[in-house]
């Protein structure tokens, strides 16, 4: 039973990373941001928005990841 609980703990780690990739996605497309990364000026990630009257907005700091850039982004976006 031990070897199967492993087994199916292991199995779901892989499905839970993928689902936390589209969650990302999805809210990328939702807000209409992509992430930005320019090493040869700033060594980090942040994510640009592009408005649909034409305007942007910046995320003010940077990111290890891509992906730490997103969830920093959406834990804003959570904030009441």
């Amino acid at each position: 039973a031990t070897e199967y609980a492993r087994t199916a703990i292991a199995a779901h780690a892989p499905a839970d990373s993928v689902q936390e990739d589209a969650a990302r996605l999805d809210f990328l497309i939702d807000q209409v941001a992509y992430v930005v990364s320019d090493p040869d000026t700033r060594p980090g990630h942040w994510l640009h928005w592009a408005r649909p009257d034409g305007s942007t907005w910046v995320q003010c700091d940077e990111y290890p990841t891509p992906r730490a850039a997103i969830d920093a982004a959406r834990k804003q976006e959570e904030k009441p």
